[in-house]
């Protein structure tokens, strides 16, 4: 039995409505969801850019940043950057779910033990997975598909803190 203590949030296309750097808009439901996740599990937030001052400020301002009790920026997901992540929220990556809008992403949480979550959504809706590590575990459509997965009410497999 999987026994899930954190979570890993990517930002742009996955808690914004946009892949593009350009135009950052929220999700509406994001404050919600995290919120509710924040209840049972540590949280984190990665976030791929080329300006990464600016993105940290960015991730501080969102109205659920108190929520995060890691965030990161990296210029590409790898598997440093995962370990760094999973320090950050003191946890293995067994221990860990991490959501993306982009299957490109997966490979290194994969390779670290996390469990994938697709947000097949948006521009990389339509992306197929490569290889093994490319392959999620779990898919959902919209962010709202994060609570009945991941909630103690919807799950057996997992346990909240």
């Amino acid at each position: 039995m999987i026994v899930y203590q954190a979570g890993l949030c990517d930002y742009v296309g996955t808690l914004t409505a946009k892949a593009d750097e350009s135009a950052n808009i929220v999700r509406p439901e994001a404050k919600h969801i995290i919120t509710k996740l924040a209840q049972h599990y540590r949280l984190g937030v990665i976030s791929k850019t080329k300006n990464p001052d600016a993105r940290i400020h960015e991730l501080q301002a969102l109205p659920f940043a108190c929520y995060f009790q890691h965030i990161q920026t990296c210029r590409e997901k790898n598997e440093e950057v995962v370990a760094a992540a999973l320090k950050g929220l003191q946890v293995g990556g067994i221990e860990c779910w991490v959501v993306d809008d982009r299957i490109r992403n997966f490979p290194p949480f994969r390779k670290a033990g996390c469990t994938t979550i697709w947000l097949r959504d948006g521009v990389y809706a339509t992306e197929e997975p490569e290889n093994e590590y490319e392959q999620p575990q779990h898919i959902i459509t919209s962010l709202a598909g994060l609570l009945p997965l991941l909630l103690p009410s919807r799950r057996d497999q997992y346990k909240a803190l």
